[in-house]
């Protein structure tokens, strides 16, 4: 049996304002019979890592019995005019057991200022 992972939950993407701190999504899956892994990473889209929010990337460890991950990329304020910038999220490598589904979300930080 494999499982089939999926970014964003529910298939649309996820935003932020300038000012918040963070922007959270959630990665699901299907029931399945053995731990599921994935690695994850975000990617710069418009927006630049380490400027307009911190890089994360690591490997997501699903359990048997537990479907839903959260992820939090943080996001670095500022008081510039400046149109939205994007970055992405990416799932990749999946455990021999799972395929991915939607594997890249993008994250938008829109400008308020």
């Amino acid at each position: 049996m494999y499982t089939h992972l999926l970014i964003p939950t529910d298939g649309t993407d996820v935003t932020a304002k300038a000012v918040d701190t963070a922007v959270a999504l959630a990665t699901t899956l299907r029931a399945r019979l053995s731990t599921v892994t994935v690695n994850y990473s975000t990617a710069p889209g418009t927006a630049t890592a380490g400027v307009d929010y911190l890089p994360i990337s690591g490997t997501l460890s699903f359990p048997v019995g537990v479907t839903t991950k959260k992820l939090t990329v943080t996001v670095i304020g500022d008081n510039k005019r400046e149109a939205n910038e994007t970055f992405y999220v990416n799932l990749s490598n999946p455990s021999p057991n799972a395929y991915l589904g939607n594997s890249q979300a993008v994250g938008t930080i829109l400008n308020d200022d």
